[in-house]
């Protein structure tokens, strides 16, 4: 092996290190922030929808909605008497003021309502005034629809 190969073996090696550990950070990083993460999102969407229903729905155990195609979805089961089934979804949507976090109320018949954008309780009387037309919102409650009906099938 001649001088100007070896040099760029050194070269190559070192840089398939540095991008080996860049990822190996970016990893732990994901892993330590993620609980984080969920406990924050959960927290702004139970302050949220505190005072939108009667009687208040109360996020409880967090639920896996992996499969179909479904990412970014984060989904809780809703405490309470009677409540088997029902789910609290959040949802990442872009309206025409940038993204939001929309949190909707799915109940076992199907039925899924939007509650609110998280962080912004208001939003739940007039959501076009934050850039989300009926029409985004019909979209979304459609999409979800079918998207956990067929992962209830699926199960």
């Amino acid at each position: 092996m001649n001088e100007h190969a070896k040099k760029n073996l050194v070269a190559y090696t070192y840089t398939l290190l540095l991008v080996t550990l860049l990822c190996l950070i970016i990893g732990a990083a994901h892993f330590l922030v993620t609980p984080y993460y969920k406990a924050n999102l959960r927290n702004s969407v139970a302050k949220t929808i505190a005072g939108i229903s009667n009687p208040p729905l109360v996020p409880g155990s967090e639920t896996d909605l992996r499969g179909n195609g479904i990412s970014r979805i984060t989904a809780w089961k809703v405490e309470g008497k009677n409540r088997g089934g029902e789910l609290i979804v959040a949802v990442p949507v872009t309206g025409d003021s940038g993204p939001y976090t929309a949190v909707f109320h799915y109940k076992n018949d199907n039925d899924v309502r939007f509650l609110a954008l998280a962080g912004i309780p208001e939003s739940s009387l007039d959501p076009v005034r934050f850039g989300f037309s009926e029409r985004l919102l019909q979209f979304r409650i459609q999409k979800l629809k079918h998207d956990l009906l067929e992962l209830k099938d699926a199960k």
